[in-house]
């Protein structure tokens, strides 16, 4: 359109609106809906998509005091289909409950169900490119309980939910190419198309976005620190081809929203912090750490989603894979200690101290000590056999024995130890040879 036709045509859309709003203000409703109707085309006609959306909300308003449900619906399609022109995907969707929500005053009928369907899957379509589709999936199945359900299970819009979000799930380009094939059967508006177009970027976009979730073994300990990274490759997307139609390039990725899932014995200690920038075919490995609590086999760490967004514009979720980790108790670990607390002469009665020590995390239980002295060391006084209950974490426990040197040199205790760590395994029996010097 030449510049001065379209300012021509402002002009007269700008009368048109004038009068509108003079019956409007006069409560001449449906005198006001026909002008505002035709100062709405014009707008749009001259692609002042943000001026249309909002006259096409003033038709709505006049037809409300004659309750026109059918009309109301269809001029709540028409704005959301002229903010879907400038990418308003927010308001876009929130028309389209509106244009549902009049659709469904009507008696109940299959046009009825049909055009109620129809916006609310356009609505849907909206929380998707705004990453919201939990919510758009709980506004679909508000509408599902409203209509009659083989109209809902035959529709093809809600049919091509289904279809967009089992090819994602899937990973599956193929699919996606066949709902992109078979777009003619679809009646669209031109808003409508291309938020269609917008849809399928995206899925296109998900599926060509591979990451992996990567630990170097699956085996840990309570209190042990575990490291593990998640690449995410985007040089898929080189080789994607956009709809020339949509005018729209890559420029940036941009991760805004990090959230982890993981069960309760795992903390979270570091995590890459954001927003992080990433251009498109680049590759990035992002980093995480973690400590185990206390010990579970069934332990998990992950998904990790991502929240991402296209140029300020499409946001989506990068989900990664659930990792099984198996995090059990640290093994139990005893030391048996000797302290001489006199000078050990020959033929000289000394006392000697034992004491096993608990320096591991976990606890001893049912401890069995046996010590086992060379002749040349007798035991005067005291036990060589001892049994525990339990020893804890950093406890020890202590005792004396009564030794005579018969002879000097260099002689060998044995000593044997046998217990229970805190997952009730059975520890030993371990024997380790402890020298004793005896001078003259």
């Amino acid at each position: 359109m030449k510049e001065r036709d379209k300012q021509s045509l402002i002009e007269s859309a700008n009368k048109k609106l004038n009068k509108a709003e003079r019956f409007f203000e006069i409560e001449n409703y449906n005198k006001a809906a026909k002008h505002f109707i035709k100062a709405g085309e014009d707008f749009y006609k001259v692609e002042e998509y943000d001026t249309a959306e909002k006259i096409f909300s003033m038709v709505c308003k006049s037809y409300e005091y004659s309750q026109e449900y059918e009309n109301i619906s269809t001029y709540y399609r028409k704005a959301a289909n002229a903010s879907l022109m400038i990418d308003g995907f927010n308001k876009a969707g929130q028309n389209f409950q509106l244009a549902a929500k009049y659709a469904l005053k009507r008696e109940k009928s299959k046009d009825r169900d049909f055009n109620a369907l129809v916006c609310s899957s356009f609505s849907y379509f909206c929380y998707f490119l705004l990453g919201r589709q939990d919510e758009g999936l709980k506004y679909i199945k508000s509408i599902k309980v409203r209509v009659d359900i083989d109209s809902f299970r035959e529709n093809i819009f809600t049919q091509l939910i289904k279809n967009t979000t089992t090819a994602i799930i899937d990973k599956n380009i193929k699919s996606l190419k066949e709902i992109e094939n078979n777009l003619d059967k679809y009646k669209f508006k031109s808003g409508e198309a291309r938020l269609i177009k917008f849809v399928l970027l995206l899925a296109y976009i998900n599926i060509s976005i591979k990451n992996q979730l990567n630990f170097q073994k699956n085996n840990f300990t309570t209190d042990e620190k575990i490291d593990c990274s998640l690449d995410i490759d985007t040089k898929l997307l080189l080789n994607l081809t956009l709809d020339t139609g949509l005018n729209f390039e890559i420029k940036k990725l941009t991760f805004n929203n990090i959230r982890i899932a993981h069960s309760d014995n795992l903390s979270i200690i570091r995590k890459p912090k954001l927003p992080i920038e990433l251009n498109k075919g680049e590759h990035i490995n992002l980093k995480f750490k973690t400590v185990s609590n206390f010990p579970d086999p069934e332990s998990y760490f992950g998904s990790i989603l991502i929240t991402s967004n296209i140029n300020d514009l499409l946001t989506f979720h990068i989900k990664s894979k659930s990792q099984h980790l198996n995090i059990s108790s640290p093994p139990t670990q005893l030391g048996v200690y000797f302290k001489n607390l006199k000078p050990p002469l020959i033929n000289q009665t000394f006392p000697l101290e034992i004491t096993v020590s608990n320096k591991s995390t976990g606890e001893a239980l049912e401890i069995e000590i046996e010590l086992e002295f060379p002749e040349e060391l007798k035991v005067m006084r005291g036990t060589t056999k001892k049994q525990v209950y339990s020893i804890r974490p950093n406890e020890d426990i202590r005792w004396e024995i009564q030794i005579k040197p018969l002879e000097p040199g260099e002689f060998d205790i044995n000593t044997t130890v046998k217990y229970k760590d805190s997952d009730n395994n059975i520890i030993g029996p371990k024997s380790k040879l402890y020298p004793m010097k005896i001078k003259l």
